[in-house]
């Protein structure tokens, strides 16, 4: 969609690419283990850059085709991620200050929906930048428990790795579970931000161009089993 001639905003796209890579899974047999790797995991990495492209579009907005139109929130908010974008900040670090701009209040760190999104952008970039683990059995209540990266126990705890495990943490959080979960975490926090936005002008611009795309919903046939119940 465009917001001018020449300039695009994909963060909508970007995030209905993540929902048709997890519609394009195949069904089981010979293949599928290979397709719901590959569409899962880049449906997870989908969903985390259309935050990272929506916070970077609203930024341009602030900056370009909104600025000084609306008072001194949208000019701050402008600067701000302007400046945050200058020193190389975290996606969560603009996502905490933007909403403290818009609102006056920063998201709780520890509830729905920047919860999921801190965690999505942890698996997303444990994706990207991964260093080997050292996996090793140790012992824990007097038992001996394998210890594996710690971001693996926290999605453990959300019922979205692979059942049974492997040895290999890519395998295990390329489920379909996982990629669902991805798109419903960005897209609460993308509805929570245009929600936090004060009404006006620069709030129905975003409404036009993010809200029917991040409110798309998952069609999941009623058929289709759990990845934890596949075996490759």
């Amino acid at each position: 969609m465009s917001a001018h001639p020449s300039v695009h905003l994909n963060a909508g796209l970007v995030y209905l690419n993540a929902l048709s890579l997890i519609e394009n899974i195949r069904p089981p047999g010979p293949q599928h283990h290979s397709t719901l790797r590959t569409n899962a995991t880049a449906s997870t990495i989908f969903s985390a850059l259309a935050t990272e492209t929506f916070i970077n579009e609203v930024s341009y907005l602030a900056n370009g085709l909104f600025r000084g139109t609306e008072g001194a929130w949208l000019q701050t908010l402008g600067d701000v991620l302007e400046e945050l974008e200058d020193s190389h900040a975290p996606i969560t670090s603009k996502y905490l200050i933007a909403k403290f701009v818009l609102s006056g209040a920063p998201f709780d760190k520890g509830k729905s929906p920047y919860q999921e999104f801190a965690l999505l952008i942890r698996v997303r970039n444990e994706i990207a930048h991964q260093k080997p683990f050292e996996e090793r059995v140790v012992e824990r209540s007097g038992k001996a428990v394998l210890q594996r990266r710690p971001l693996l126990e926290q999605i453990r705890s959300l019922g979205l790795l692979r059942k049974p495990s492997t040895a290999n943490w890519l395998e295990d959080i390329a489920t379909r579970e996982m990629a669902v979960w991805a798109t419903r975490a960005a897209s609460g926090l993308i509805n929570c931000m245009i929600d936090a936005v004060p009404k006006g002008e620069f709030r129905n611009a975003l409404e036009t161009f993010y809200r029917n795309a991040f409110n798309t919903r998952l069609f999941i046939h009623n058929n289709a089993p759990t990845d934890s119940s596949i075996n490759p």
